[in-house]
């Protein structure tokens, strides 16, 4: 007799946390993935930028990007494996300009 054992790897759980959810165009706005399980990650800025990481290990520098407009935007985060794929996102608020202050 013979057999076949099929080995599935859990799935990935995909989380981050922001460095600020209102900031100005002119600050960059930092992701700290914390998705487990995960062999890539791919980031979804929602200006039409990516980033994608194979092989991901987590960083303490986290992920940083800079937006040209002001506006509201969605960071969609995936992690990947063989498992399957989870995602997760928050809404940043990108406020324009910071004003320098004026000395009289």
């Amino acid at each position: 007799d013979s057999f076949l054992v099929y080995v599935t790897e859990d799935p990935p759980s995909a989380a981050f946390t922001l460095n600020e959810t209102l900031v100005y165009t002119q600050d960059p706005v930092v992701i700290y993935p914390e998705a487990t399980n995960a062999d890539t990650i791919f980031i979804d800025w929602g200006d039409g930028s990516t980033t994608t990481r194979s092989n991901y290990t987590p960083s303490p520098n986290g992920f940083s990007h800079y937006y040209s407009t002001a506006g509201q935007y969605t960071i969609v985060l995936k992690a990947t494996n063989t498992g399957g794929t989870s995602t997760d996102y928050e809404i940043v608020e990108l406020t324009g300009v910071k004003q320098k202050p004026s000395f009289g």
